[in-house]
C-alpha cells in the first residue's frame, strides 16, 4: 500500500539514482574502450551474432571466459557496437573492479531497466510505476523475488497485449554483462545467479 509520501516519488528519477551510467557501453567513463581491430576476430564475432539472432536456439546464455588481457572486453565492446549499428542492442553492463559504481551487482537491474525503458516509452512508464509502487525495491537483496523479477514482471507481464513491445524480440536482443577478470569467483558466481 502506498502512503501519501510515496505518491510524491518519481520512479524514473529513483531508478536513475540507482543505475550505473559508467557501466554503459558508450559511457564517458569508458571512453575509447578496447575494441577489436578491423578484420580481426571476424569468425568469433560472426558466431556471436549468429547465436544472438537465433531466437529459437536452445542456448539462452553465452558466457565468455579467458585470462585477463585475452581480449574479452574488446570482443564484447565490438559486438555491442555491431548490435547497436543493426538496431538490436537492448542493454549492456560492463563491470569493473576498479570503479565502485560498477564493481557490484546492485546497480545491474536498475541499469538494465533504464536502457529498456529508453527503448520504449510504454515500458518506461511501466518501469516507473513499478518503482513508485515499491520505492525501496533497490534496497532489497537481489536474491529476493521482489527486486529484479517483480520489477520486470510488473512491467512486462500483466497485459503483454497492451504493450506494443514484441517480448520475443526483446528476449532476442543482445545484452552484454561484462564481468571483470579481477573479481573473485564468488562475486562472479552471484552475477550468474541473477
Amino acid at each position: 500500500m502506498n502512503s501519501a509520501a510515496d505518491k510524491s516519488i518519481d520512479g524514473w528519477k529513483l531508478l536513475l539514482k540507482n543505475a550505473a551510467p559508467n557501466a554503459l557501453h558508450d559511457s564517458d567513463a569508458r571512453y575509447d574502450p578496447p575494441k577489436c581491430d578491423e578484420d580481426t576476430r571476424v569468425e568469433v564475432t560472426g558466431e556471436i551474432m549468429d547465436w544472438m539472432m537465433d531466437c529459437n536456439g536452445p542456448q539462452r546464455l553465452l558466457c565468455m571466459t579467458g585470462a585477463a588481457g585475452s581480449g574479452k572486453s574488446a570482443l564484447q565492446q565490438t559486438t555491442a557496437e555491431k548490435c547497436l549499428e543493426n538496431g538490436i542492442l537492448a542493454c549492456t553492463f560492463f563491470f569493473s573492479a576498479s570503479d565502485p559504481t560498477r564493481n557490484t551487482v546492485k546497480p545491474v537491474i536498475p541499469t538494465i531497466a533504464y536502457q529498456l525503458g529508453r527503448a520504449s516509452d510504454l515500458l518506461r512508464r511501466c518501469i516507473k510505476a513499478a518503482v513508485e509502487n515499491d520505492p525501496l525495491i533497490f534496497s532489497k537483496s537481489l536474491r529476493t523475488p521482489e527486486t529484479g523479477s517483480i520489477l520486470f514482471k510488473e512491467t512486462m507481464l500483466p497485459a503483454p497485449t497492451a504493450f506494443n513491445v514484441n517480448l520475443k524480440m526483446l528476449k532476442s536482443r543482445f545484452k552484454v554483462l561484462r564481468s571483470s577478470s579481477e573479481q573473485s569467483a564468488s562475486t562472479q558466481l552471484r552475477y550468474t545467479n541473477l
